[in-house]
């Protein structure tokens, strides 16, 4: 019995020096503080690094292409991480490149880019056309030092054309005199007209004429046949693609009835374009029976077409051909705009009222559409979710009905350590009076 009780006894004992120690732990807890380790590096040395961030080429207002004989001038900008003062300057890819940095390329440490598209004289530019490529280069103050990441790059690619050249007379057209009812060549507009730029595609035309049909051929042969005897006086015109034109003499066509009478050159009518032959000068020539289609539509470079065919088909060559003249273009008439509208929304709490418009014709514009948002003005209620007009809360108080008030209990905050210890200790001494009425109804019972 004795033994059980010592037992009981050391049991409670320990019991009780845990909760403590565990109280006295907890409440120390609250007294920890961080403190630096303060030590001595074992090793000491000196590092050297280098921080240069490089510099970049950011944009430049230079252009794609350039025309040739000309001088240009565009900016190039860049920009550095680290503030440093920048200067550019250009190389070139490969030696095959033929600007060279001193005659056409010139650049300042500012970035002001010089291009001149000749080399020593206006006109001397064929063997500059083409596409060029530089590398344009911009360093930072950092050049020569330690750093290597002191310099960025940008390669500048661009073309230079030739700029087209009108077409011009080279020298006046002659007068002509033609038999009547019968077709002859006149002469050959390429022979009195040129155009600096070889390879273009040419259109050649004729002023109107009345009584004298005028047919220009694709080989610029100009045939004319008349059933009448007159005189008109005509001129020619060539256009290249760029719609830059020359114009000829005023050139005077006479029919003559005097039989064996012909303006055409012998050469010309033997063989020529309309199938005629020469004797001694006399024509006696096929006669064409041209049928055209109506003229297409003036186009936006005033010109209009239509196909001939000659039905009597007196040249194999030129059976069908195209006759164009000039004419004014007016363009297409604008598609009526109809646009249809709904109701304006309510004006919103950000004075803003939309509508929506849809256009109701399929004109695919939009050049009169009506507006579907305007300026309007907010009027404020107690019931938009808004605080507003004076209100305490939201739609409610000021003008509007008091607001609800909610009493709410406050809470009493307290040292969080304190509660602790104080819930801790007093589940001890609760455990300790439990503990001690066991074993002491434990006691009297075993005596």
């Amino acid at each position: 019995m004795r033994k059980n009780l010592t037992l009981s006894i050391l049991a409670i004992a320990l019991f009780i020096s845990t909760i403590i120690q565990s109280s006295y732990l907890i409440i120390k807890t609250q007294d920890i503080k961080e403190e630096m380790i303060v030590g001595k590096a074992t090793i000491e040395g000196t590092a050297s690094i280098c921080i240069n961030k490089p510099p970049i080429i950011t944009n430049h207002t230079c252009n794609s292409s350039y025309r040739e004989n000309g001088v240009f001038q565009c900016k190039v900008f860049g920009s550095d991480p680290d503030d440093d003062d920048l200067s550019f300057h250009l190389q070139f890819l490969n030696d095959e490149n033929i600007y060279n940095e001193t005659t056409i390329y010139k650049i300042t440490t500012d970035g002001n880019l010089t291009i001149t598209t000749y080399d020593g004289q206006i006109g001397n530019y064929e063997h500059l056309l083409g596409f060029q490529t530089v590398l344009l280069t911009v360093f930072d103050e950092n050049i020569g030092g330690s750093c290597t990441n002191f310099e960025g790059f940008l390669q500048y690619d661009w073309l230079l054309f030739d700029e087209n050249d009108p077409p011009y007379l080279v020298s006046q057209i002659p007068d002509r005199v033609i038999p009547i009812d019968q077709t002859v060549v006149l002469f050959r507009l390429s022979d009195y007209f040129a155009d600096p730029d070889p390879g273009q595609e040419l259109i050649y035309m004729q002023s109107e004429t009345s009584s004298i049909i005028l047919t220009i051929l694709g080989s610029t042969d100009v045939l004319a046949f008349s059933t009448s005897c007159s005189s008109e006086d005509v001129t020619f015109t060539i256009k290249d693609p760029y719609n830059l034109t020359a114009v000829s003499n005023s050139v005077t066509i006479t029919v003559s009835c005097e039989e064996g009478r012909s303006g055409a050159p012998e050469e010309e009518g033997e063989g020529g374009g309309g199938g005629a032959s020469g004797v001694s000068g006399r024509v006696e020539a096929c006669v064409s029976n041209w049928v055209c289609d109506p003229w297409i539509d003036c186009n936006e470079d005033g010109l209009q077409s239509r196909k001939c065919i000659d039905t009597e088909a007196c040249n194999a060559d030129f059976i069908i051909h195209w006759v164009h003249r000039e004419c004014t273009y007016i363009g297409p008439v604008p598609c009526q705009e109809v646009w249809e509208c709904s109701e304006w929304d309510d004006c919103s709490p950000d004075n803003i009222q939309n509508r929506t418009c849809s256009e109701a014709n399929n004109c695919d514009t939009e050049l009169d559409k009506p507006l579907n948002i305007q300026q309007c003005s907010y009027i404020t209620t107690c019931d938009d979710n808004i605080q507003n007009q004076g209100e305490t809360g939201v739609d409610c108080g000021g003008p509007c009905l008091p607001c609800k008030t909610i009493e709410v209990p406050g809470v009493i905050e307290e040292e969080a350590v304190v509660s602790t210890a104080v819930v801790v200790l007093t589940l001890t001494a609760l455990s300790i009076l439990l503990v001690y009425n066991y074993f002491h109804r434990e006691i009297n019972t075993s005596t």
